[in-house]
């Protein structure tokens, strides 16, 4: 990072309370109340991210909550936490200015919890698209099988997840990808019967959960299950599970408060509790 110790105008998009206060005690910091007379924005948000970007403006994402935080992460080149010191966030403020690279070890920490750039593209992908298959992902990626196979198996191993199903109802969980992009935003459609619900819910809480362990907890013959499960699919217009799933939140027959359950009922290792 530079040593050039002239003042550094920053704005403040999102940031306020102590936080504003603290940056501006800073000593190599000018608080300007206007982004075009700013050589910095200070942004807490993806939405302030791309605001920041379109003016192409040097920014430094101040991360005060984990919830979505490698998806914004991986669009600033220089990200700092409310907890790191004084000093790492007037270096950041520098490294912005100068146009270099800078991520705090703390938050560089945070994001080993979170997908790397080339995985959120394939999960994002999955989430817009979910029917398409592993060599569809690879051509829409433009990359070979071999690659997204990767990727894939990367992202099972970091969600510790076995299908696709359970990939996407872990990363909701794990607050990789927001549900507001995906939830139901307008009024519901046609409401699932009693035990269309009843199936939905537990694919949500047991993404993994085999048919037969299915049928054993809803205490119904594997035919019978299997015709509910067409019927399901049929009405969402969907060949998967894990298209089921997001379809759901789509049409509202499902909640996030149910996406989010934790702890309640889990699968783990094919035994349920």
């Amino acid at each position: 990072m530079s040593q050039n110790n002239a003042s550094v105008r920053v704005y403040m998009d999102g940031i306020s309370g102590n936080a504003a206060d603290v940056i501006s005690a800073l000593p190599s910091v000018t608080r300007v109340p206007e982004p075009h007379t700013a050589d910095v924005w200070l942004v807490t948000a993806a939405r302030d991210v791309a605001r920041a970007a379109a003016q192409d403006a040097p920014m430094v994402l101040v991360v005060d909550e984990v919830d979505y935080l490698g998806e914004v992460c991986w669009c600033a080149p220089v990200a700092v936490s409310l907890s790191d010191s004084c000093g790492v966030l007037a270096g950041a403020i520098r490294a912005a200015h100068n146009g270099d690279c800078y991520i705090s070890p703390s938050v560089a920490a945070l994001l080993r919890r979170f997908p790397a750039p080339d995985e959120y593209d394939l999960l994002r992908t999955i989430f817009e698209r979910p029917d398409l298959t592993l060599k569809q992902l690879a051509t829409h990626l433009g990359v070979s099988a071999r690659s997204a196979r990767a990727r894939l198996h990367n992202l099972y191993t970091l969600a510790c997840a076995g299908t696709r199903a359970g990939l996407v109802v872990e990363a909701l969980r794990k607050r990789w990808i927001n549900p507001q992009d995906y939830a139901l935003t307008s009024a519901p459609c046609a409401a699932l019967a009693p035990r269309e619900r009843d199936i939905l819910q537990m694919i949500f809480r047991w993404p993994d959960i085999s048919m037969a362990d299915l049928c054993h907890a809803l205490d119904v013959a594997e035919g019978t299950l299997r015709t509910w499960m067409r019927a399901m699919y049929s009405r969402a217009g969907v060949h998967s599970r894990e298209a089921l799933l997001i379809k759901a939140l789509r049409r509202g027959w499902v909640s996030l408060d149910e996406v989010f359950l934790d702890g309640v009922m889990e699968k783990r290792g094919g035994t349920m509790t």
